[in-house]
């Protein structure tokens, strides 16, 4: 086996040259992960004298994990691994094996493995990488979606699932602490990012190389113990166990890494819990308040003194006004034309500032007064025009998407 966890006192040129090139394009990789913002420059570099891809591009982070910059990096890593593996077998060709460098090449796998599979199940246990479904989702055509806006309703839609899902992300980093059962963990990181990566590529979300990589760090690790893997699944063989090259077998060292392993544990749940509370309590706080909170059906709407009807295609007439968030509003005219506005709420003088441009202080153009607990009228003056605006509030349990809940008996599949 090329790649393997067994102690072999001599390994082959190809075992070894491999190993070079695995290692050398691995630590780089996630060295970049961390480290590759700082870079910026060198890439520039890079991407202008090697690749002739010119550099005039951002290395300003957006989100998205599949810029530019991200491929300019990827290309930096492979071919100085490239390079670097041809210096390093000149230079250190007489090298029997590499024992316990692989040793603790496989632990940085683990590690990064664990840290972000802990990363990614804490924020779908938490559900904070998908959020519920907004407001104005609901309002908007599927049609109109993007391929990504559809995914992350699909997944935002249901709390369960993304803790099943998350479960099973911080299952598979979890195994992946203790040597003994990182074969298991590698097995199910494989299956769980696997068919994040298939959603990153078929719903065209930009985290498709770094999804990719954790996908083939995990199958690494897989590969270090093949075979007995194959023996047990496949072809119903007894297996053993392996010789494994280990630092030191001193109970002193045995019991620090035991407690090293589960600060580490302890570190990464409680920075991860606290993240995750902290922006599931930056969300909440960020609604509007509950007798504002909801979807706004205009019913009459008077521009000027002149009582505007509500004729399809009209780029002006509010349809619908969405109150949503503490600070802003999103109106849908008869057009389907969405607009923002940033908002200002005084509820003792029930007042509300209204307006197109974020300011440091809105100031209040609205008056407002409840009739009854789902009717609301507006009065002010936005812009030049005098408005006058009834609105009438829409029942959220209108929308199947959030009415239809779980059934054990379905004589018939639902399906609209």
């Amino acid at each position: 086996m090329i790649l393997t966890r067994e102690y072999r006192d001599r390994w082959s040129a190809v075992a070894k040259t491999i190993f070079r090139l695995l290692f050398l394009y691995s630590t780089l990789y996630i060295f970049m992960t961390f480290f590759g913002q700082a870079f910026g420059g060198l890439m520039r570099w890079f991407a202008e004298t090697v690749l002739h891809w010119g550099a005039d591009f951002s290395t300003t982070p957006t989100g998205s994990g599949d810029t530019t910059f991200h491929y300019v990096q990827w290309f930096f890593t492979l071919f100085f691994s490239l390079l670097g593996t041809v210096i390093w077998a000149i230079f250190d060709r007489k090298r029997a094996a590499y024992n316990q460098l692989a040793y603790w090449f496989r632990v940085l796998l683990r590690y990064y493995l664990f840290f972000f599979m802990m990363t990614y199940g804490f924020v779908k246990v938490f559900k904070t990488q998908f959020a519920d479904i907004q407001l104005s989702k609901l309002l908007q055509p599927i049609g109109e979606l993007s391929p990504m806006g559809l995914a992350w309703t699909y997944m935002g839609h249901s709390v369960a699932y993304n803790v099943f899902v998350g479960l099973a992300e911080i299952i598979g980093g979890l195994l992946l602490l203790s040597r003994r059962t990182q074969t298991l963990g590698a097995f199910i990181v494989i299956g769980v990012m696997g068919h994040v990566a298939m959603m990153n590529f078929t719903y065209d979300i930009p985290v498709k190389l770094f999804s990719v990589h954790l996908v083939f760090f995990a199958f690494l690790l897989l590969l270090t113990d093949i075979e007995r893997f194959t023996h047990v699944f496949f072809l119903n063989k007894a297996t053993t166990a392996i010789s494994e090259p280990i630092p030191s077998t001193d109970t002193t060292y045995t019991w620090v890494i035991r407690g090293l392993k589960l600060f580490t544990l302890l570190i990464v749940i409680g920075m991860f819990t606290f993240q995750s509370t902290t922006v599931m309590n930056t969300r909440s706080t960020g609604k509007i308040a509950a007798p504002f909170y909801g979807i706004w059906e205009v019913r009459t709407m008077v521009k000027n003194n002149d009582t505007l009807p509500p004729l399809k295609g009209d780029e002006y007439r509010w349809n619908y006004v969405i109150l949503e968030h503490k600070r802003r509003a999103l109106t849908i005219t008869m057009s389907d034309v969405r607009k923002q506005y940033y908002t200002r709420l005084d509820t003792v003088q029930r007042r509300f500032g209204w307006h197109a441009s974020e300011k440091d202080s809105i100031p209040f153009n609205f008056s407002y007064q409840f009739l009854g607990s789902d009717a609301l009228q507006l009065e002010g003056v936005l812009e030049t025009d005098t408005l006058s605006v009834l609105l009438v509030r829409k029942n959220i349990e209108d929308f199947e998407l959030m009415s239809r809940k779980f059934h054990w008996i379905n004589e018939n599949p639902h399906n609209r």
